[in-house]
């Protein structure tokens, strides 16, 4: 059986053969070639915001900070949720993370006292996905620069603060294939970790 065959069961089923092929090549490649796959090629067209999508402009706090701020965020709340094409009786929320700098996720780091040398191990595991309370995002598009989301800064927010019109302009990156199932295997891993090794009776 080859690598493919084998693997191909966790895929999204939903994929055709050849996007399943070019999510396993895309997956194979990580991280050297891994940058350039990680977000879609273009506006795919939709006034849905898809779970992993980058959007600007969203209230950001730190508690206990009570101060609000706009910033840029990556949805975490899966994509038929935040449809608007499912009817619902509430407005439901939509939750997030933030996205910093990874140069400002460096100097917080320093700021703590850690020398930089220290640093720039923290950053280069950052940079290979192997920090599961972060996920890398690399410079493209409405980034300037190498960034990172927070996933153990959870926010949320009613829905219709995004309001469909806007949407295009909100949004900064909507992941490919290969970048969301990733994605989901990073939140899986933070927030869903089954072996905890914690025996709960």
């Amino acid at each position: 059986m080859s690598d493919f065959d084998d693997f191909k069961r966790y895929l999204p089923q939903y994929l055709s053969p050849e996007s399943q092929r070019q999510l396993f090549s895309g997956l194979s490649q990580f991280p050297p070639q891994f940058d350039k796959k990680l977000y879609a090629p273009g506006d795919l067209g939709d006034s849905t915001i898809f779970q992993g999508d980058g959007l600007r402009d969203m209230p950001v706090c730190n508690l206990p900070d009570t101060r609000v701020e706009l910033g840029p965020v990556m949805v975490i709340t899966n994509s038929c949720d935040n449809s608007s094409a499912n009817p619902r009786s509430t407005i439901p929320s939509i939750g997030y993370c933030p996205i910093v700098k990874l140069s400002t996720f460096a100097e917080q780091h320093e700021g703590a006292g850690m020398d930089r040398e220290s640093v720039e191990a923290v950053l280069n595991a950052v940079r290979s996905q192997k920090v599961t309370r972060t996920f890398f995002l690399p410079q493209f598009g409405d980034l300037p620069e190498d960034c990172v989301v927070l996933l153990d800064h959870l926010l949320s927010c009613r829905q219709d603060l995004v309001k469909p019109n806007e949407l295009p302009s909100r949004r900064l990156f909507t992941l490919s294939n290969v970048g969301f199932y990733y994605f989901l295997v990073k939140l899986g891993i933070h927030l869903a970790r089954v072996n905890e090794t914690v025996d709960r009776g």
